[in-house]
């Protein structure tokens, strides 16, 4: 590994240092942080170069005393220090962003990104399991019992969108660039606190909107009102307009910026691609692949509304007609896309050829898997509605649902954890210099082992 590291650009793990900051100190490993201020001040009095002399050795000394306590004096880089050594510190401090996993706070963020995300998963696969019994009418549950774990899950999105917040406050940077050159830092980060408040006022806004629809289908299928399916879906449509008038700006400001140009150049002042004028077909195209599925998803919930009231008398395959376009839709997004990446690198370079085929078996593939899970349980909805015969099963309708929850369960409370820890572990090994041992490295996959002479003494 060590020539590896070389050759990208990591340090040499074996010429860096793994001493011994507690035997440097004379103080055991469970000393408190008084324990090692304390073990400092004295073998730093002791070995300083004012009063033991000039000696390269005990300047040498002086400064491992000053860089043990820096390291053991620093909560976050004692963790590192007990965990990796000082080769481990060493990395977090030169290679924090490529490994960090080495990072006692990313640990944690991430052990808390997985704790919730299991919370989440679970909830997901509890509320169609009550939604399943209620529907075939196993239990008689009220709706407002049934959706327990979607609010719940609301309240877990409402501390997402807070905690989002919060850390954005924190942020500095502008990824805006058409900003003013005049501009001073403090009206610049005036400009980026207005935005950000408004991105948080806007997601707040979409989450009350979407709770509010639950409660209105929750209160309607419970009788507890008698609206009409119109008004119920009112706080649907209003998340649909925002939506709609969200994607105008960043389509205007894309038009204003331009496209990425072909020649093979680049700019100077953007270290990127040249930047050229989108093209009358090319602004169809970016508009068409912004709104196609929310064309489609209007239109959806437009016909379910009237299929409800009853003023659309067509049977259930119909009033479905736009989630089957919605694959059609997608893969004519896929072949303009090409279409257009071809025309460009053609005006830009002729003669010029680019291989787009596996990106788009890619994104066909992706497509497909996405589509056999929907249209199964949709195609199982339509048979049942169409039946009015109560088969299949609600259970069987949500077959598909199951197992996509199931899988982000599996990942959020096993995969993801798992693969974190055994590289950590791996790291620790190749730190610690376990594979220089005959011990599993990162360098070397293999598993040694010491022959055993004399029998078992199994």
């Amino acid at each position: 590994m060590a020539g590896q590291q070389q050759g990208t650009g990591f340090p040499d793990l074996a010429s860096l240092p793994n001493r011994d900051f507690y035997q440097v100190l004379e103080i055991p490993r469970n000393s408190d942080a008084e324990a090692i201020r304390k073990a400092y001040r004295r073998k730093a009095l002791r070995c300083h170069p004012d009063k033991a002399g000039q000696d390269p050795a005990t300047i040498e000394l002086f400064q491992l005393v000053q860089r043990s306590y820096d390291v053991l004096s620093d909560p976050k880089k004692r963790q590192v220090y007990d965990k990796y050594g000082e080769r481990g510190v060493v990395m977090m401090d030169s290679m924090g962003n490529v490994l960090p996993f080495i990072d006692p706070d990313f640990l944690l963020a991430m052990n808390t990104f997985f704790t919730i995300g299991s919370l989440i998963a679970a909830l997901l696969i509890i509320f169609p399991a009550f939604v399943s019994v209620r529907a075939d009418d196993k239990v008689s549950w009220s709706w407002g019992a049934v959706t327990i774990p979607l609010f719940i899950f609301d309240a877990c999105l409402l501390l997402g969108l807070w905690i989002i917040s919060r850390k954005g406050g924190d942020e500095e940077h502008d990824d805006e660039q058409d900003h003013n050159e005049g501009e001073t830092t403090q009206q610049r980060r005036q400009r980026q606190t207005r935005k950000r408040r408004k991105a948080s006022g806007d997601a707040f806004l979409k989450w009350i909107l979407f709770l509010l629809f639950q409660i209105f289908v929750v209160i309607r299928l419970d009788d507890s009102v008698s609206w009409n399916w119109a008004i119920v879906f009112i706080p649907w449509f209003l998340l649909e307009a925002m939506s709609f008038v969200s994607q105008i700006g960043p389509i205007a400001k894309n038009f204003r910026q331009g496209t990425p140009s072909f020649t093979g150049e680049m700019d100077p002042e953007s270290q990127g691609p040249p930047m050229r004028p989108f093209t009358r077909m090319e602004k169809v195209v970016f508009v068409y692949d912004t709104y196609k599925t929310w064309v489609l998803r209007v239109i959806q919930v437009g016909l379910l509304v009237a299929k409800f009231e009853g003023s659309l008398d067509v049977a259930w395959g119909i009033v479905f007609l736009p989630t089957w376009l919605w694959s059609v839709a997608e893969i004519l997004g896929i072949f303009l896309d090409r279409a257009m990446v071809l025309r460009a690198v053609r005006a830009a370079a002729p003669g010029q050829s680019v291989d787009l085929g596996p990106l788009i078996i890619m994104r066909v593939v992706g497509l497909c898997f996405v589509a056999l899970f929907m249209y199964l349980g949709v195609g199982l909805l339509v048979r049942r509605l169409d039946s009015g015969s109560g088969s299949p099963s609600a259970a069987v309708i949500l077959i598909p649902v199951f197992i996509i929850c199931s899988m982000l369960f599996c990942c959020f409370c096993c995969c993801l954890p798992c693969l974190l820890c055994c590289m950590q572990k791996g790291l620790e090994a190749e730190l610690n210099g376990a594979d220089e041992e005959g011990g599993i490295g990162l360098s070397d996959k293999r598993i040694t082992y010491q022959a055993i002479d004399g029998p078992s003494t199994r």
